[in-house]
């Protein structure tokens, strides 16, 4: 005798949701076919789960018959709500599956399903094949993801208008594109009676939700982060090379570096994209005649950097460089992360990374240098678009005395110390200079 509730059975029945804005999009045969290659045939039950909120490193579905349900946990005893369904020739799947990140929904198998699973580096090599293909999926995870911000799939935060701290939670779930359903205490009935449930006194407010179980009690950014999978851990002792801030210059420094094979790390204190991520529109960005949101170019970016390998960990606020053992350390607000690059040049020129760019002295090895400005005239100075630094081997011409500080800043990747000759050096001794982008000027 069948079990089923009267809501169980509505759902089984529930339509494929149409594709009115390019997220959901239907792959041919031949896009199947070049997927199978790389992922695993799955026969499921009805019912089973497929991935979970929460879940990292989760493969992409393609549904091969039946059909598949996309839902948001709304918590304990409560009835999940739909969010999309999806038949043959539909793949399910989030941004995060690329980014690394934990998913922000739940995928069910509505009826009995076949599925092909490919894990992340079956992706990779599938659209190394086909380029189309992997525009295609990149293109409708993105528009999902703006779907799921939309309709507040993802985070729960509950907080007061008045609070500073609902404010930084907000600010810093949006800087990183998380989605989230804001539930302000000061006219939202609803929000009350969650935290009298959760026996939540006031002063302990705001309050994030995850998944509909997990409570953090006005976390800082950190935790946030390290709940959702920003914050990834050091996967190695010490670095090739390591980029302070996720700004264009900055993530396009990651993309140069882990794809020439230099084991790279990208820290930021916020987020990635810096403030072009802000943007609703970059009309100027080469390669984009028809302009990009900021968000989207940010997504894009750090999908790329990790294609080749890149870690990225949000925040990661920098706090000082050193020198120690034939290393630089780079010290930051939790710990500090080693570059494994001998230093040939005692200083690196750090914008972006404080109000006010500068000089980081990191001759001292036993001590801890902060951020400052030490240059005439470097103070309240862009000397790089990007707010990327990365600290890597420089190399200087003997010829150049190194009588005063000077410093050509090539999208965070280069520094060089000396006076400023009359030409620029030799392209053997330029060398990682000239594969960085434009100088600033």
């Amino acid at each position: 005798m069948s079990t089923n509730s009267s809501s169980e059975l509505e759902m089984a029945d529930l339509p494929e949701t149409p594709d009115t804005t390019g997220a959901y999009p239907r792959l041919n045969d031949e896009q199947i076919l070049l997927l199978s290659q790389h992922g695993e045939r799955k026969v499921l039950a009805e019912g089973t789960t497929l991935f979970c909120a929460g879940d990292r490193d989760c493969g992409v579905f393609v549904v091969l018959d039946g059909k598949v349900r996309v839902v948001q946990e709304e918590g304990p005893g409560g009835e999940a709500r739909v969010i999309a369904v999806h038949g043959r020739g539909r793949f399910v799947g989030d941004l995060s599956m690329l980014t690394g990140q934990a998913v922000y929904v739940t995928a069910v198998a509505q009826t009995d399903v076949e599925v092909l699973e490919v894990l992340y580096d079956g992706i990779k090599e599938a659209v190394t094949q086909d380029q189309a293909l992997g525009d295609l999926i990149l293109r409708a995870f993105l528009l999902r993801r703006n779907l799921h911000a939309g309709l507040g799939a993802g985070l729960r935060i509950i907080g007061s208008r008045y609070s500073a701290d609902t404010r930084r939670l907000r600010d810093f779930a949006s800087r990183n594109r998380i989605p989230y359903r804001w539930e302000d205490l000061e006219d939202d009935l609803d929000a009350e009676a969650t935290l009298r449930a959760l026996d939540i006194p006031p002063d302990q407010t705001p309050v994030v939700i995850w998944k509909a179980r997990t409570v953090l009690r006005n976390p800082s950014n950190t935790e946030l982060a390290e709940l959702l999978g920003l914050r990834a851990a050091p996967s190695r002792s010490a670095y090739d090379l390591v980029v302070v801030g996720a700004g264009p210059g900055g993530l396009a420094a990651a993309v140069y570096a882990a794809s020439e094979g230099l084991s790279t790390v990208v820290l930021d204190a916020l987020a990635t994209g810096g403030q072009a991520a802000t943007s609703s529109q970059i009309e100027n960005y080469l390669g984009f005649p028809a302009g990009i949101s900021g968000a989207e170019l940010a997504d894009r970016a750090v999908v790329q950097a990790r294609k080749f390998g890149a870690a990225f960990s949000i925040p990661g606020e920098a706090t000082s460089l050193t020198h120690a053992d034939g290393y630089h350390v780079v010290g930051l607000a939790e710990g500090r992360i080693w570059s494994r690059t001998p230093s040939s040049s005692r200083r690196v020129c750090a914008t972006g990374v404080s109000t006010s760019p500068g000089w980081i002295d990191s001759s001292a090895a036993a001590s801890t240098t902060p951020l400052r400005s030490s240059r005439p005239g470097c103070a309240n100075r862009t000397l790089s678009p990007s707010s990327g630094v990365a600290t890597r081997r420089a190399r200087r011409p003997a010829s150049w005395p190194a009588v005063h500080r000077w410093s050509t800043w090539l999208s965070g990747t280069t520094t060089w110390e000396g006076t400023c000759p009359a030409t620029w050096p030799t392209a053997s001794s330029s060398h990682h200079a000239s594969r960085s982008g434009a100088a600033a000027r």
